[in-house]
């Protein structure tokens, strides 16, 4: 049985938040389809929807750190 995309996104945020930086990757590929479809979305699509995602997702590198395990990286 697969895993759910969450707990994948969730084993590689804390691997990241570990110091593991082989896991910068599995992040970005995990993450990034799912903002992009949430800022599309929101802000209907274009530029500023791009620059939406690529600043979340900048965010989501600038506080690795704390992430806490056991809270959904998807919410």
């Amino acid at each position: 049985m697969a895993r759910p995309a969450d707990a994948i996104l969730d084993d590689h945020l804390r691997r990241l938040s570990e110091g593991d930086r082989t896991a910068f990757d599995r992040v970005y590929a995990e993450a990034r389809p799912l903002l992009d479809r949430f800022t599309a979305r929101a802000l209907s699509g274009g530029p500023d929807a791009e620059d939406a995602a690529q600043q979340a997702l900048l965010q989501v590198f600038a506080r690795a750190s704390e992430y806490q395990p056991g809270r959904s990286a998807v919410a």
